[in-house]
Formats: C-alpha cells, structure tokens, sequence
C-alpha cells in the first residue's frame, strides 16, 4: 500500500506571529471589495506591477500602502493570490477565495524565500516582490517555449530560412538530404524518389511537381556527398483555390487564403487531413475545441491528433466485435453463469477456515471437483478450455473498459467546449448586462428569500399538535419556493446553459447585483468545472481505467451506447466486474455530478442518486445524506411531497429504485406509500410487511420485485456493518465524553484568546463536528443547533458572516474526513470478510489492510483479535501466536504524532545499555525489529511483570540499586531518562522472572 507524506514548512511561533499580527493592525486600511478586484487599471493611472492578475484596483490599493492582504479576508483579490502563489510553485487551492491557514502559510514560505519579513500578510512590499519573481519566470518560460517550438519545426518541417513573400508564385522550400540518404528501406537512386523523399519531410502525403529535376547521375551525385536542395513548386500550376472551393463551410474554416504562396504548403497538409475526416466528425471536432489559434501548425497537430484517436476507437471497436461475436451465442449466457458459480465457489472453499480432520473439508472439495467436471464437459461442449473462456472474458471486459473511458472523455470535452464558449461570453458587455436583466426580471430572488423566511430556524420537540401541523406547512412553502426559484433560474438556460449543471448554485446566481460580480461568479464556477474534469479524466486514465466502476452513470451510459441488453452475457460480465471493483473506487460526490452533466444524465428517472442506489452501489450511496438528498428533495418539492433529510436508508433504495422506471411526477403521486414501505422495512426488516404496503402503490411485479431484490441488498449490507449497531451504545458513550473533552478544550480557547469563533482553533472545530458526525449529526443546520444547545455560541442568527464561514468550513472538512474514513472501513471490511473488533476505530483506517496483511503472515488469516490487557496510552499488542518472544505493537490514531519519539528513544536507550556491559547485567530493553506506518514488530517477554509487584524481592532490590549507581555516571539524556523512570518505577519497567533482569518496555 502506497503513502502519501507532505512536507510542511516550519511554523511561525504563536508569539511571533502575535506580534506580527500586532503591529501590521496598528496602522489602519481601506478594506478591499471583491468588485475592485474586477476593475481593471485605466491606461494613465500610474503603476509599477506587471502581472495581469494584480492589474486591477484592488492591488493597486495594496501597491499604494492603502490596504492590506490578511487572514480572513474573501473574494476574488483572495483567489487571484492564490493564483499568483500557485504560479511561483507554492501550492494552494487555485480558486479558493477565503484567506485561510494555506494561504497563509504559503505566503510566509514565500516572503522567507525572497528576504520579505514573515507576517503571512501581503503588503506593498511583498506585492512588489511578488510581482518582480513573476515577472521573471514569466521572461523564462517564454524563452523555453520559444526555444521548444522552433526546435521542433527545425526537426520535423526543415522550414528554416525559408520566407515566401505575399503575392509570389514561387514557393521554395530547402530540403537537408544526408549522406547515402535512405527512404523506404533503400539509397535513393531516382529523381522520383528523391521528390517523395522531399514530400515526406514537408509532411505532404500528396504527389506534386517540383523543380529542379535531376537526372539519374545527379540524384547520385547528391546522395554521394549529401548536401541542401532547394526545391520550388508553382502555387498557380498546383493551385489548391478550386479544390477548397469544394469543401463544406465547415471545413473551409481550417484554410487561410487558398490563393496565397505565404502558407500554401501548410494549408495543403490541412487539405490532405480534411479529407480523412466526414462532415459529421468535423462538426464532433467543433464541439470539442477548448481552445482557439491562428497558428495554423498548432491546428494541424490538432486534426492530426483527433484522427489518431478516431484510428485507435476504429481499431478497438473492430477488436470488441470480434471478441462480442465470439460471445454472442445464446447458450453461453448459461456457460457463464456456470462459470462464475464455481469461481465463487472455489474462492468460498479455499478462503475457509477448517479445523483438523473436518468432515465438511472433504465434503466441500469433492462437491467443487464434480462441478469442476461439469464445468469442464459445458467447456469443452461450446469449443472451449478453462483457460480460454477465463481470457475471453477478460478481454472483452478490457474492450468494454477502454470504450466506457473513451464515452466518458468525449462527454467531458464537449462540456467543457460549452465552458470554453460561455468563458468566451464573460468578454462581452452585451451579454452580461442582458443576462444580470433576466435575472432580475426572472424573481428567483424573490421565490428564494421567501423560502428563507418560511424556513424554520429552530426546532422543539415539545410542539403541540397544530404547531407541528404550522411548522409542516411553512417548510412546505419553504421547498416550495426555493423550486420555484430553481425553476425560474433554469428558465434562463437559452442565455446560458450553466443554469441547468447539477450543482450550480443557482441561489447565489440569482442575487448578484453588478455586471462585474456576474463575470465573476461564472468565471469562478466555469474554472471549479474546467478543473473537475481535469480530475475525472485523470481517475479514469489512472489504474487501466478501473475507476469507471466507480461512476455508475457513465456504466449505464456505456452499456446503452455499446447496445448491451440487460442480463446479456455481456450485461453478467460487467456487472460482476462492477460488483468486484466498485467499493475499490470512491469517487468524490461533486465529480460524480460533473460527469452526470456531461452524459446529460440529470433528469429524475436517470439521475445520479437513482442510477447509483438501482444499481446497488453501497459504496456511494453510503453518503447520500451529504450530497444527493438535496437533488431528490428539490425535485420532489415541486410536486408538493413532503419528505425530509432524515428519511431512512431503506427509504431512498425505494425511490431510488421506482425512479429509475418512472419519472418525477409519477413517483411524487405515490411517494406516501413508497415512504410508508421503506420506514416499515427500516424498523421491521420483514419483507412481507413491506410487500404488502407497495401493493398499495399499484406498481408492475417487475418493479416490486426490484424493490424487494434492492432492499435485501441493503440489508446484507448493513449487517456487513454491523459492529457500528452492536457497539452503539457504548460508542455513543464514548463519543459524549469525547465531545465534552473536545469542547471543553474548545471553548476554553475560543472565550480565552477572543471573543466569538477563533480561526486559529479551525482543527479543533473540526474535530468536535467529526464527534457529532459519528453521533448523527449529519447537515450544518443541526450541527449549529448542537453547538448552540451546550452554549458553545449564544444564538445562531448573530453569528458573524465570518464566523458562520468559519464553521461551515470546519463542518464541511470534517464530512470529507468521515467520509474517506468510511470509504476505507469499506474497503476494509470487503478484503477481510468479517466484523471488526471493539474499539476497532481507535486505529487509522488508511492503514488497516496494510497492518492486517503483515498481522495474516504470523496468524494465518485475518484474525485481528487483542488482549485489552495489553493496551497501554500510546496503542495495542498483538499477539504472535506462532513465535515466542515477539509481539505486534500498533499506535492509535490519535497517538501517532508520537511514534517516531517512542521508537527512537526505544533505540537509544537499547544503544546505551548494550554499549555498556556492567548496565547489561542489570538491564535490558526490548529490540524493535521491524517498522511499518503505525505498527512496529519488538520483543516481548511473557514472563515479565511490573516492577511495582516485586520490589520487595532482593534480586530486584540490588538490581535497581546497581543500575541507579551505573546510570547516575553517565552524561547522556537517554541515561538521565532511563534513570528516572527506575527512580519512579513507571509502569513502562518490568521485571523479566525469566532472565532475572530489569526489562525496559517503553520510553515515554
């Protein structure tokens, strides 16, 4: 298992940086808008920076000592420094618009690399400098590209000193011909072949008359002595006017003056790509451009590389239908199920546990040797062998895969063409000021502000009946509205078809108030988008391409796209490749979203939540909660539906399911009865009860059946995760005495060092949101209710912005944290194939699968069994069955921070006391012998107890006193530590009865 390790650069002191925080706040500065960041310097306002990011108001307040950088600041000033620090190589999140403890932390690295005082605040001074080091790495990496290009036009086109003048006839073109020059295998010994020679280094694939022509003796001589030739061609004679004249309007677009001399040999390399391409993938190649040139090279390599990869998909589809051919036949949908029986059947016996002399064992072998037999005979029967049949599975699921990324990439291009034209748009006045009208006329802002005013802010369980009755109705109306104010967002899509994206924010949109703050609300969000795909084509390239078990989406997609019938063999083959790989790939919520865009999978019946709870994707329906429910409801709430965040699991597998047969409003007229049946199965499990209640809901016995499959599913899962129900009463113990820990060391920070939310005690927020996480706090809403109940803060509707900012961020963090957390305990579970001990969660879970491979190769299996008794306050031992004198030692989580001090100090003090043979007599220390993240393999003496027990023993009494005389003589820290644990007989010394000898266990 791989690791990934940061670097982190050294921390300011907390009094440093107090008092660098002090004396910038003594002198007082204009505060910068978001807007001055979207206005851009006039030609005669006078300024010394360069760089196109600061060439607006807001730097320009900065450069004049007016204003200030800092902690705490937000909008697009932020994110145009973090931009500018990400272009200087110090990372930080491109587009993120809060100044926060990254930023920070990345400008102090910078002004200590440039001799800029370290206060973490960008001033006139670091601004300048800022924009100097800029300044040159810009001069660089243009000279790089410089050198780059013409490079390879020296190496690949031999242009050089060639310059045909407007209007000539005469185009010349000198051609380098090596020494015993060779071409297609052979010296060339003809003007002919000398002329396709020339033709080839100029890249034309077509046959032209040159001039000079050479005779027989003079083509020899050439290629005798090698040498230049400067060849010359008539652009009147080998006019390419009339031939362009017959190409669609489209393909028109690709040439630069067909009469002209100027580009003439470029434009023909141009014509002899057009004619590899139809109209239909002409109009593809236009709404996959991303980018615009009037380099008519770069245009080139351009046409080149989309016909590479048109060859490549020509050639994998050939290979694909060759190997669905040999699949085809009706009989072999049964071979494969025969198949795969015995795989899983095999698996299950060899992966058992038997005790000796186990009756079952022999049974079970004989029963999979006679359906080896059977499989064998089908085998042979339909022309195949084990092993045959094994490959060509595999190879068409490979082709399957290769196809499904290939969907998936030209779905993304094509968005972020879209991107790329609505990028384009921002440019215009005329466009903004027509879209920032609509927005207005449309009253979204008005159906949203509504919505918030029914919202309820508070909640009481002690309602009475028609208070509860008003509260139902008025969230309700709340949904209600904020439909109405999506609706009438989306209505906007002629203008820009953003609007309609899955997770567009469609609320912020409808209240911006100026030109410039539209341009950079869509600016901010197409580059968000623009970057997202960039993630997504990176996972689905990386690993062979085994991410797309991931996306359940774009697999139902692929499966439409390359006509695979449902329950087809090759329907079998990908869904049990999907089974094995899914819970392997976690994709982040919001990618998932971006690529539902692209494949144009947003309505109801096929959205994301519906197609990945059909499809019985646990692995991301685990986090519906977090980033799908919001969609279901939304959509529901328009036909008046009221269902909440906190319906059960087994409520959504319903709805999920009924919504990937029927659409929207079908599902909303029987949405009571679908709720009703999945509350029933949550409390009950007893499917017969539930069938009973969806019979009401009048569905097709196909659906019912698909309902009642989905949820025994579910239950399977669940009681995969069972220990989180059978420890969770204890675990909920734990967490309240963890929280009020948590927040007793929060609040003494937070009404300590200042009033209201402390930014400094971010982690701490973050750590106390994850405690109400595991206990079942899942929205920022109750989050905030949870913290205003203990006092934590006074009342929620005085929060500061910043404050609020502060704890959405802290809440938002901790949700990533669970959820990557759960993703691995998944994975986990998945490869060890049962229940976890108690207290299980106290280790890091990015390390599980790592520590319980090296546990199997002392045990045998994975056994992860543990002696509480041997628990100490930095982590566990594990037991060694099968070697004496050694035992496993993993930290906890939260201890370790400390394990690179234990262990040396463990090694130091067995240094010191083998280095010095009188100390040996008396004592001993345990030898770590090997080391993994968070695990560490050491002796272990069964016979040893604490030395507290023995005292009064006078073996134990001389050697304590003999070893406290030896010690006192040494100089070095290790000895004054060891000394003074012996001194205070800290439970960390033992007495080895074995060896007769003081035994050191550990040294912190």
């Amino acid at each position: 298992m791989s690791r990934h390790h940061k670097t982190f650069a050294p921390r300011t002191s907390w009094f440093e940086a107090q008092k660098l925080d002090n004396e910038e706040a003594e002198k007082k500065y204009e505060e910068i808008s978001s807007q001055d960041a979207t206005i851009t310097l006039a030609k005669n306002e006078v300024t010394q920076l360069t760089h196109d990011l600061f060439n607006n108001r807001a730097f320009n307040k900065i450069e004049k000592n007016q204003s200030v950088l800092q902690f705490s600041n937000k909008g697009l000033h932020v994110q145009a420094l973090n931009k500018a620090l990400n272009e200087l190589g110090y990372k930080t999140k491109k587009n993120e618009t809060l100044f926060w403890n990254e930023t920070k932390s990345q400008l102090m690295n910078f002004q200590r690399d440039y001799g800029v005082k370290a206060s973490g605040i960008l001033d006139m001074k670091t601004l300048l400098k800022m924009d100097e080091v800029l300044g040159k790495a810009g001069d660089e990496e243009k000279e790089k590209k410089t050198k780059k290009s013409s490079n390879i036009l020296s190496s690949q086109l031999e242009k050089a000193k060639v310059n045909n003048r407007e209007g000539s006839d005469t185009i010349i073109n000198p051609i380098t011909i090596a020494k015993n020059q060779k071409f297609n295998g052979k010296i060339i010994q003809t003007d002919e072949e000398l002329n396709r020679f020339a033709e080839y280094k100029m890249g034309i694939t077509r046959k032209l008359t040159w001039k000079p022509s050479y005779t027989k003796e003079q083509v020899k001589n050439i290629i005798d002595k090698g040498g230049s030739v400067n060849y010359t061609i008539s652009a009147k004679t080998h006019s390419i006017e009339k031939e362009t004249e017959t190409l669609s309007p489209d393909k028109k677009q690709f040439i630069r003056n067909a009469a002209s001399s100027v580009d003439y040999i470029q434009n023909i390399r141009i014509l002899d790509l057009l004619q590899q391409l139809s109209d239909d993938e002409i109009a593809d190649y236009k709404n996959k451009v991303t980018e615009e040139t009037n380099d008519l090279k770069t245009i080139e390599e351009s046409l080149k590389e989309y016909i590479k990869n048109r060859n490549l998909r020509n050639k994998e589809k050939t290979t694909r239908e060759k190997l669905q051919n040999q699949l085809s036949k009706p009989e072999l949908s049964d071979l494969y199920k025969q198949y795969t029986n015995y795989i899983k059947f095999k698996h299950s016996h060899e992966n058992t546990f038997y005790e000796p002399k186990d009756p079952n064992k022999v049974y079970f072998q004989n029963a999979l040797d006679k359906q080896l037999q059977d499989l064998l005979a089908s085998l042979k029967a339909n022309g195949f062998t084990l092993e045959s049949f094994k490959k060509l599975i595999k190879d068409y699921e490979i082709a399957f895969r290769k196809e499904t990324v290939h969907i998936a990439e030209d779905s993304l291009i094509r968005y972020k063409h879209i991107l790329f034209e609505q990028k384009k748009k921002l440019l215009e006045d005329t466009f903004l000021i027509n879209l920032l009208e609509k927005i207005k006329t449309s009253r979204a802002e008005e159906s949203y502000d509504e919505s918030d005013k029914a919202t309820p802010h508070f909640y009481d369980n002690k309602l009475s009946a028609a208070e509860r009755e008003f509260k139902m109705k008025m969230e309700e109306r709340a949904r209600s509205k904020k439909a109405e104010g999506n609706a009438a967002i989306e209505n906007l899509s002629s203008t820009t078809p953003l609007v309609k994206d899955n997770g567009f924010n469609k609320e912020g949109f409808a209240k911006v108030e100026s030109k410039q703050e539209l341009r950079g609300f869509l600016e901010s969000y197409i580059n968000d988008q623009e970057g997202n795909i960039t993630k997504i084509i990176a996972k689905l390239q990386s690993n062979q391409g085994l991410s797309i078990y991931g996306f359940a989406s774009l697999l139902q997609k692929s499966k439409e796209q390359q006509g695979i019938a449902k329950d087809s063999i090759f329907d079998l083959i990908v869904s049990d490749k999907e089974d094995e790989e899914s819970t392997k790939h976690i994709i982040e919520g919001l990618l998932i979203g971006v690529l539902a865009v692209a494949l144009g999978l947003l309505s109801f019946g096929t959205g994301t939540v519906a197609v990945l709870l059909a499809a019985g994707n646990f692995a991301l329906g685990a986090y519906i909660t977090y980033e799908e429910i919001e969609a279901y409801r939304t959509q529901l709430a328009a036909y008046k539906v009221n269902i909440s965040d906190d319906e059960p699991n087994a409520v959504w597998v319903i709805i999920g399911v009924v919504g990937s047969v029927l659409d929207v409003a079908a599902v909303a007229k029987i949405s009571k009865t679908l709720i009703k049946a999945g509350r029933t199965f949550e409390e009950t499990k007893d499917i017969v009860q539930t069938r009973k209640i969806l019979d009401n809901a009048k569905l097709d016995v196909t659906t019912k059946e698909k309902i009642i499959k989905a949820l025994e599913e579910d239950l399977v899962r669940i009681e995969a995760l069972e220990y989180k129900i059978q420890q969770n009463t204890v675990k909920q113990t734990e967490l309240k005495v963890e929280i009020k820990e948590s927040l007793d060391r929060t609040k003494k920070d937070l009404f300590t060092i200042n009033i209201g939310i402390n930014p400094k005690n971010l982690p701490r927020l973050i750590q106390l949101a994850r405690q109400y996480i595991q206990k079942g706090t899942l929205s920022f809403e109750k989050f905030l209710l949870q913290i205003q109940k203990i006092k934590m803060i006074k009342e929620i509707e005085k929060l500061s912005p910043e404050e609020l900012s502060l704890l959405r961020k802290a809440f938002e963090d901790a949700i990533e944290i669970q959820k990557v957390k759960d993703a691995l305990k998944i994975e986990f579970l998945d490869k060890i194939g049962k229940r976890l001990p108690g207290n299980w969660d106290e280790f890091s879970p990015h390390t599980n699968i790592e520590f319980a491979e090296e546990l199997k190769k002392y045990r045998g299996d994975y056994d992860l069994t543990f002696d509480r008794n041997f628990r100490g306050s930095e982590g566990q031992l594990f037991d060694i069955y099968s070697i004496e004198n050694k035992t496993l030692k993993r930290w906890f989580e939260n201890r370790l921070d400390v394990m690179p001090k234990s262990i040396r100090l463990l090694d130091e003090a067995k240094n010191i006391v083998d280095s010095t043979p009188l100390l040996r007599q008396y004592v001993e220390v345990v030898e770590v012998m090997e080391r993994g993240p968070d695990w560490i393999v050491r002796g272990f003496d069964e016979s040893s107890v604490k030395i507290t027990e023995v005292l009064s023993d006078p073996l134990v009494m001389k050697a304590k006193k003999n070893a406290i005389e030896l010690l006192s003589k040494e100089q070095a820290e290790i000895a004054q530590d060891i000394l003074k644990k012996i001194n205070k007989n800290s439970a960390n010394i033992h007495w080895s009865l074995k060896n007769k000898k003081i035994l050191i266990i550990d040294m912190l």
